[in-house]
């Protein structure tokens, strides 16, 4: 299935995408930090055009293969970096690595160079980075 996402133009294979995370687990099976935690709370309240974009490309939002925050914003909001994989490939792209804003507060980019790709994961495999502005809802303190 083709499909257009600002600059870039991907040959995606949802089924197969979808299939995947069925069996797939969450991020916090191996991972129990925080950051984890809270996304897993924070993605409950992701729009539904950030929702739709998800499941457009057949991804589960809980089960990233990687989520970290590098900071906070000066409102306080922390800012979450992480990325998924999908089944296909990007036809068209810019030079640079670009991330495209599908709202304010939630950016996508698509890159050929995938890092963590489960081993059963089905080829071929692109990379969708991603960066969030997201609210701390865990109740015990942010350390970041």
């Amino acid at each position: 299935m083709k499909l257009e996402i600002g600059t870039y133009i991907l040959d995606i294979d949802k089924d197969v995408t979808k299939n995947f995370y069925k069996s797939y687990y969450e991020i916090t099976k191996n991972c129990n930090c925080a950051s984890c935690r809270n996304y897993l709370l924070a993605i409950n309240n992701f729009p539904i055009e950030i929702k739709y974009l998800f499941e457009k490309l057949g991804i589960e939002m809980d089960k990233a293969a990687e989520v970290y925050i590098p900071y906070k914003d000066d409102n306080g909001l922390l800012i979450y970096d992480g990325f998924y994989h999908i089944s296909g490939s990007i036809l068209t792209f810019q030079e640079v690595f670009t991330m495209i804003n599908i709202r304010e507060d939630f950016s996508v980019g698509f890159r050929n160079e995938c890092n963590l790709v489960p081993k059963t994961f089905p080829t071929p495999v692109i990379e969708m980075s991603f960066r969030a502005k997201l609210p701390w809802l865990l109740n015990e303190k942010n350390t970041y």
